[in-house]
């Protein structure tokens, strides 16, 4: 796995940052990338996390198991039922639903804060609409390093593919 930061235009939407980072890494015939953008509103930087080489991308380390590690993710809370989906709004689903995604991937959840951001546009120009969007900070503890670098390179929840689910992690 190896992380490069690129500076890319401030993106309109979520689907233009997809846009960007995928011409960023151009030539692929499948993304085997995932992706987080952060903005102050005049300058974007994309963190891309790559199975495959990037060039001069670094290098991640592979996490060990018992480690703690403070965490960030942004992610988009919601639940399923018949009637459809459902976002999820109180920092105890959101902790609930986060910890169940975690732990499925070897990763117990030690603490969690979540933030709730506003909801940005997301789909092609004619087709808008908007995404619940939850950034959670934390600390979790690797049970399973196997599972915990699959996680790391292929992110959790939905909307991987939009700059949504990238674990970012800071050793302890």
């Amino acid at each position: 796995m190896h992380e490069k930061v690129f500076r890319i235009q401030v993106p309109e939407s979520v689907y233009d940052a997809h846009q960007q980072v995928w011409a960023l890494m151009g030539g692929r015939t499948q993304r085997d990338f995932i992706f987080r953008v952060r903005t102050n509103g005049t300058v974007a930087l994309a963190k891309v996390r790559s199975l495959s080489e990037i060039e001069d991308g670094v290098p991640m380390p592979r996490v060990e198991p018992n480690g703690l590690h403070r965490f960030s993710v942004l992610t988009t809370p919601v639940t399923r039922s018949r009637f459809g989906e459902k976002p999820l709004r109180r920092s105890d689903e959101v902790s609930q639903w986060l910890s169940e995604r975690l732990s499925a991937q070897g990763v117990k959840l030690i603490s969690a804060a979540h933030q709730f951001l506003p909801s940005p546009k997301f789909g092609k120009p004619r087709h808008r609409h908007y995404i619940h969007t939850v950034e959670s900070f934390g600390v979790l503890q690797i049970e399973d390093a196997h599972k915990a670098n699959l996680m790391l390179a292929h992110g959790i929840g939905r909307l991987r593919g939009m700059g949504y689910g990238m674990v970012e992690l800071e050793g302890m």
